[in-house]
């Protein structure tokens, strides 16, 4: 137990350090054609651009909340596991790890009519988030002697990864000596995703009835945790490379988005400017599977029976017995239909 949350806590502490071509750093520099990415009504002076595939546009950067790596590597005298059990009682299930990626693979852009400049491209990205699962890091570290009558929420549970590709196509127009407006449309093509949020219930371990002959009993209550896949069939068995550029290119679940921005100029000094960007949603209704457990469970222990091995008896098999139990009560199902996605969010 303690070994999982060992390597999740590593897993934040290297992600605090993975940052490469941050791209707010380049908002608003009207030298770079990638600022038109970030805000489609920033100010834009080049004539024309083309991007080299692959290079023009990298973008990495990974990062949570509710820490600093000096929590980690402080040299304070403390133990490694002193450090780790600091962090699992200060974080809460609304501290996040983060993990963006971006690559541009197709990016043009030219001028018309001197005020319009126009933009198309394709990239592709991965997004990842998950909030600290505060409960099950707590019962995986600490165990659940000290935590009787006390509810493990699923809640706490709560992540999502996306893989996909994104077609784009913008206007940028430079209305007067102050105002500049753009626009962007996009078309999301989902290649892998998968998620598990709004989970509900709880696991609780507590004293048994007093007509038990267990002292404890886990209480497993209120139940419904779910996990919703696209696309992960597509990648199964032997993948060839035309599978994958058949998933990046319309071959898997789409979508459509926006993306708007404005640039207020007051003189040479001073400019005002703001983006919404990624207004839209994935459709995913290819290749879907939604795994979900509901129901309740209660177990005071198992009574074991002992057989007379000399008449050649075996001992039953607990664990199919006991694995029967909890699938009849609490069934898991695979569900085969179709969600909507809304981006960012």
């Amino acid at each position: 137990m303690r070994v999982f949350v060992l390597f999740f806590l590593m897993g934040l502490f290297f992600s605090q350090s993975i940052i490469a071509q941050n791209k707010q750093l380049i908002y608003g520099l009207d030298e770079i054609p990638q600022n038109l990415m970030l805000n489609p009504g920033g100010i834009t002076e080049g004539r024309a651009f083309f991007g080299i595939p692959a290079l023009s546009g990298i973008h990495l950067n990974a990062g949570s909340s509710g820490f600093s790596l000096y929590d980690l590597a402080a040299s304070d005298g403390r133990l490694p596991s002193e450090r780790i059990s600091g962090l699992i009682r200060d974080l809460t299930d609304k501290d996040f790890i983060t993990l963006t990626q971006q690559m541009e693979l197709i990016s043009v852009g030219w001028r018309k009519y001197d005020k319009t400049f126009f933009t198309a491209g394709l990239y592709q990205e991965f997004d990842f988030i998950t909030y600290f699962p505060k409960d099950w890091a707590t019962l995986a570290w600490y165990g659940n002697a000290d935590y009787l009558n006390y509810p493990f929420k699923f809640d706490h549970i709560s992540a999502r990864a996306d893989l996909l590709s994104v077609f784009h196509f913008g206007i940028n127009k430079k209305i007067d000596r102050k105002w500049t407006v753009g626009g962007r449309l996009k078309i999301y093509n989902g290649i892998l995703s998968g998620s598990s949020l709004r989970n509900s219930g709880s696991f609780t371990t507590r004293l048994a009835d007093g007509d038990s002959q267990n002292i404890y009993a886990q209480d497993l209550s209120n139940a419904d945790v779910r996990v919703q896949t696209s696309g992960l069939s597509r990648f199964e068995g032997n993948v060839t490379s035309s599978d994958i550029m058949g998933s990046a290119f319309f071959g898997g679940d789409l979508g459509v988005g926006i993306d708007v921005g404005a640039t207020y100029q007051f003189d040479d000094a001073w400019r005002l400017s703001a983006s919404i960007l990624d207004i839209g949603a994935i459709v995913h209704a290819a290749d879907v599977k939604t795994y979900q457990a509901t129901g309740d469970y209660v177990l005071e222990g198992i009574e074991l029976d002992f057989p007379d091995l000399s008449q050649g008896q075996s001992a039953p098999p607990y664990y199919a017995i006991f694995e029967n139990e909890v699938e009849s009560a609490v069934p898991i199902d695979t569900l085969y239909s179709a969600y909507t996605q809304w981006r960012p969010v």
